[in-house]
């Protein structure tokens, strides 16, 4: 079929993908609630609400342009996390000056 990667391709991106998120994903919580010890509770609990719910609205968006093959979510990922990365740099320069 065309547009669709083999199997072992799609499962090696995404085995790379997801280990990567999971690894990420404790330790961007905790620099993120970091500043609010005192209220650590109440934070994660807004955190993970806010998160999820921006990944809903994002899921939706890439999910409606599903046909038959996976490039959307390719094209999702490569853009989202090069916002991530711009995002990052940007509030690390912030922070060095």
């Amino acid at each position: 079929n065309e547009g669709l990667p083999s199997v072992w391709v799609h499962l090696v991106y995404l085995c790379v993908f997801l280990f990567s998120f999971a690894f990420l994903f404790g330790n961007i919580t905790s620099l993120a609630l970091e500043p609010m010890g005192h209220i650590a509770g109440s934070a994660a609990s807004l955190f993970n609400s806010f998160s999820t719910i921006v990944g809903i609205a994002i899921a939706i968006g890439i999910g409606s342009l599903l046909d038959d093959h996976v490039q959307p979510i390719i094209i999702g990922f490569g853009f989202f996390c090069a916002v991530a990365l711009v995002l990052n740099y940007s509030y690390l320069r912030k922070k060095q000056v």
